[in-house]
């Protein structure tokens, strides 16, 4: 319930959420190439994460989860996304929803204190989780890479040798 309710916040408020998550890697300097990206796309990122968190958190289904973020992901890898400031990414979006709910006037009684470590610990768990499955998709990109690569230049030395042989 707790969680289900943490998730209607976040959504709630994504465009708040977003515009500080955008602002905050507009001014980070590792992030060169998500620069250049329109805030449209960024804010279809983050809408991707919060249905992906919703999915994880409140439906519990990780292995759709999973799917998600590797496609995710995969795309990102496709668009030549820098795996580093993916990551950088994805910490800019924890830690500006923390900050978000942190922000919200919460009267810090006790129930208050634990819906924000709450919040915390179901965010980390989910961006742990989707780092992991990030990383996994890039991985096996460079993975497909280096086969085609090995294999383009198995073909290139076996063409050569039928050269040598035939003439």
């Amino acid at each position: 319930m707790l969680t289900t309710r943490l998730v209607k916040v976040i959504k709630d408020h994504r465009d708040a959420i977003s515009e500080a998550i955008i602002r905050q890697m507009h001014r980070d300097p590792n992030l060169n190439v998500i620069h250049g990206l329109p805030d449209s796309v960024i804010r279809s990122w983050g809408d991707n994460i919060i249905e992906s968190f919703r999915i994880w958190a409140v439906d519990a289904d990780h292995e759709l989860c999973a799917d998600r973020c590797y496609t995710f992901a995969k795309s990102r890898c496709e668009e030549e996304i820098p795996l580093l400031e993916l990551i950088r990414a994805f910490h800019i979006c924890r830690e500006r929803v923390v900050s978000y709910i942190r922000g919200q006037g919460f009267e810090h009684t006790s129930l208050d204190i634990y819906i924000e470590e709450e919040t915390e610990h179901h965010l980390a768990g989910f961006f742990d989780f989707a780092t992991y499955h990030t990383v996994r998709a890039y991985e096996d990109a460079r993975q497909l890479d280096e086969a085609v690569r090995e294999n383009l230049k198995a073909s290139t030395h076996t063409r050569r040798l039928k050269g040598v042989a035939t003439a």
